[in-house]
């Protein structure tokens, strides 16, 4: 393993472990899938950041892949409940792996946006790129060539987020974590009905090559338009793929007034 990676994946060991206030030695970057340790950690001292309080009760992750921040956010808050919202059977799969035996994360099998109904989940060759929305040229051009569709799909059910709090008794949800890969204008629509009243924090990853500097900077504005400051942007992410190396994505960090 290269010596540079290695010692980010220390440092963010920890980092996290200052932020937990004791160290996870099974959270260490030794053998085998250390990359998962390495995000593990990264998403424990995301939450320390914000901060999110670690007397959160209730956290919501849209978009959560194979349950790394699941698992993190368990960790931080060990009051918490965390609802995992995943449409990928695959990714599913890991997820119910990377969280066994921890009863405090609620898998739902299903994707999150403006409306009722079921779509079409495109496949990525990177499994964590699979999408419902179509990747343009630009972005596998900014991202490489992982991001490319495999011509797989899947059918998957589409819930809202206020239909999800409502049956199940969300009453107010410290955290809403959303990394969709472009669908992230569609999961805030379907949770109009409840921003403004039970949804204190938003972490939210942004794609600029998914969805455009306008669309980007459109989406920020309508959060604060709902009564949400921008507090941080963090996470910047260059392009290893164009000259130049663009901004592809960053996180933005809001919290609500």
């Amino acid at each position: 393993m290269d010596l540079m990676l290695q010692v980010r994946q220390w440092r963010n060991f920890f980092a996290a472990s200052r932020a937990l206030g004791h160290i996870e030695w099974a959270d260490a970057p030794m053998g085998g899938k250390s990359w998962k340790k390495y995000y593990l950690n990264s998403f424990v001292f995301k939450l320390h950041q914000f901060p999110v309080p670690r007397e959160a009760r209730c956290i919501v992750d849209a978009g959560a892949n194979i349950g790394l921040f699941s698992k993190a956010a368990t960790l931080y808050c060990p009051n918490a409940t965390v609802f995992a919202i995943e449409p990928c059977s695959r990714a599913l799969e890991s997820l119910s792996e990377n969280i066994e035996g921890n009863s405090r994360v609620q898998k739902i099998h299903a994707a999150l946006g403006a409306s009722e109904g079921t779509v079409a989940l495109k496949i990525a060759k990177h499994l964590a790129s699979s999408t419902v929305t179509i990747p343009t040229n630009e972005c596998e051009g900014l991202y490489g060539a992982g991001i490319g569709l495999t011509g797989e799909t899947e059918q998957v059910r589409v819930t809202t987020l206020s239909r999800l709090a409502r049956d199940l008794d969300m009453k107010n949800i410290d955290l809403l974590k959303i990394d969709v890969e472009g669908y992230e204008p569609e999961v805030l629509q379907g949770a109009d009905e409840i921003l403004s009243t039970r949804v204190f924090r938003i972490l939210l990853e942004l794609s600029i090559a998914r969805l455009s500097f306008k669309k980007v900077f459109d989406l920020m504005q309508s959060i604060i338009d709902r009564g949400y400051a921008l507090v941080n942007i963090v996470d910047v992410t260059r392009s290893d793929f164009k000259a130049g190396s663009p901004v592809t994505q960053f996180d933005a960090w809001f919290l609500r007034q």
